[in-house]
């Protein structure tokens, strides 16, 4: 999500990436596949209150690390953790940032921990395209609103499912209302990270 602010480079969309989150394959397979010369891959372990992610970005043409690092941390460093990330892999493409980049990267739209949990629970479920699995992201967006009620990408998340089960499930006005409701709401908070989860939902090209 990070990487996408930086308009030098191009960031395949989360639902193409997504569809080789086994692990398992070819990372020179997958890299013609997906059109990129580079890959992100890792993993995110959580114990109670630590969590332990490990990340390495991969050169789709060979297969050769151009970095990589394991952080074992506690999970209110998630964020501080997130940026480090983002910027040593931008670094490592440009060579480079500008100070605009740097703090594009480090913005976020919440600072609370246990929303910004909710909200990947929530994209987790809703990326499945099940209406149990559209009710269950509804309530995982819903928690990350009660927990911070300012943060728009879970507006945005709410918006969607009731989009979702209106043109899908079930179009009754209240659906749709909400949807609208939800949707309004979001662009007040934060139109760039709305517009930021619009383009990660459609591919780009490289």
């Amino acid at each position: 999500n990070a990487l996408t602010k930086i308009k030098q480079l191009d960031v395949t969309a989360r639902s193409s990436s997504f569809a080789y989150n086994t692990g398992s394959g070819d990372i020179r397979e997958i890299g013609r596949e997906l059109g990129v010369g580079t890959v992100l891959e890792g993993s995110v372990r959580k114990s109670g209150n630590r969590v332990r992610i490990t990340a390495q970005l991969v050169k789709a043409s060979n297969g050769y690390h151009l970095w990589s690092r394991t952080f074992d941390e506690e999970l209110r460093d998630v964020f501080a953790i997130q940026d480090e990330i983002a910027t040593n892999i931008a670094e490592s493409l440009l060579e480079s940032l500008t100070p605009k980049q740097q703090e594009s990267i480090r913005s976020r739209p919440t600072a609370d921990v246990e929303a910004y949990e909710y909200y990947l629970k929530g994209r987790q479920f809703f990326n499945r395209f099940r209406r149990k699995d559209i009710e269950f992201a509804r309530q995982m967006f819903h928690q990350a609103i009660q927990a911070d009620e300012l943060y728009a990408p879970a507006w945005a998340g709410y918006a969607d499912c009731y989009s979702f089960l209106v043109m899908y499930a079930d179009p009754r006005t209240e659906y749709r209302d909400m949807a609208t409701e939800a949707s309004q709401r979001a662009l007040e908070l934060g139109p760039e990270e709305v517009d930021r989860a619009l383009r990660e939902a459609h591919p780009r090209k490289p």
